[in-house]
């Protein structure tokens, strides 16, 4: 399994109960995110201490989750934009595997890009 480099991801910051699921994640998707979880995209969720993440997303014939509980210390999120709606930041892969592996997000310095035009 390969995942487009264009996925896009969605980071919920508020906790979620990690004993959901598929169902469960998925209508979070559905009713606070107001997407459809078949889409493609990956979707983050957290609990309340910050030391259990699952990543949904649809792949090819059926869902996937990526589970990961830490032994130590906590997943730091990076501060929540203006443009996040309902408590969900849109994030780039850059972003989430450094949360994944312990970075500070809000530390680090992004020098800025060309973005074409869409």
């Amino acid at each position: 399994m390969q995942l487009p480099l264009n996925t896009r991801i969605h980071l919920y910051s508020e906790s979620v109960d990690m004993r959901k699921s598929f169902d469960g994640l998925s209508a979070i998707v559905r009713n606070v995110f107001q997407m459809q979880p078949l889409s493609g995209e990956m979707f983050v969720f957290l609990n309340h201490r910050r030391d259990f993440m699952k990543i949904l997303w649809w792949d090819v014939g059926g869902f996937c989750l990526l589970l990961k509980r830490l032994e130590q210390g906590r997943f730091k999120l990076p501060e929540m934009r203006l443009e996040s709606v309902n408590n969900v930041l849109e994030v780039d892969r850059a972003v989430l595997t450094m949360i994944f592996d312990g970075i500070e997000v809000n530390q680090i310095k992004r020098l800025k890009r060309y973005v074409p035009p869409l």
